[in-house]
């Protein structure tokens, strides 16, 4: 395969990970309703992802955060299902979101170049559980290393959220630190836990698997 064509597959397949597909969030009406009603309006998925005063969402206030995160975001994506490819399927069908994601722009401050970013998700409630979330993390540290020339990659949860915690920690990020009872919630105070992944960690973990596992 010449370069040209190696270079052309990888471009074809960016945007898509083994199960999933990604694309762009957008100033759209059913993409931001369905986000609304699966995710802001989802008591028990605001609570885990966002360590802020617990109140219902607006559909102005949801809206909103949408828009300032496809804005102001590195990189803004929804993740979907890929569309059924059955010969009725329509073409116009951009498949089933089950969440979102962004890399955050660090700039206009005195890190901007140190080619660092922030990882956010939320995967709405009846399509957790599954994999989902563990899979678009990898693919958006694929995508930061890979396409975006970034250094190190961050993300982070509260203590109370023992399944990100285990989750980040088996994905090979690294506990970097801890804001101590930082966050007030259901009437207790819960640490913050920062985790980050520097890119020669990155490529010794794909190094692994493409060892099947193994150390060199």
């Amino acid at each position: 395969m010449s370069t040209m064509d190696s270079i052309a597959n990888a471009f074809n397949g960016a945007y898509k990970s083994s199960r999933l597909i990604y694309r762009p969030l957008e100033d759209n009406e059913d993409d931001k309703e369905f986000l609304y009603q699966n995710v802001f309006l989802d008591p028990a998925n605001v609570g885990l992802a966002n360590p802020v005063l617990f109140r219902p969402y607006t559909k102005k206030q949801a809206y909103g955060d949408l828009d300032g995160m496809a804005k102001c975001s590195l990189l803004a994506v929804l993740i979907c299902l890929p569309p059924e490819t059955s010969p009725s399927t329509n073409s116009k069908n951009k498949g089933q979101i089950i969440g979102y994601m962004t890399l955050s722009r660090f700039s206009m401050d005195s890190t901007a170049h140190c080619r660092s970013t922030r990882i956010g998700l939320q995967i709405a409630s009846v399509y957790q559980n599954k994999g989902y979330g563990a899979e678009a993390i990898r693919w958006a540290l694929d995508w930061a290393f890979l396409w975006a020339g970034m250094r190190r990659v961050e993300i982070g949860t509260t203590a109370y959220n023992e399944r990100a915690v285990a989750l980040y920690k088996k994905l090979g990020f690294v506990e970097e630190g801890r804001a101590r009872e930082k966050v007030l919630m259901h009437g207790r105070w819960w640490d913050e836990v920062d985790f980050g992944m520097l890119e020669r960690e990155w490529l010794a973990i794909r190094k692994r698997e493409d060892n099947g596992g193994v150390e060199n």
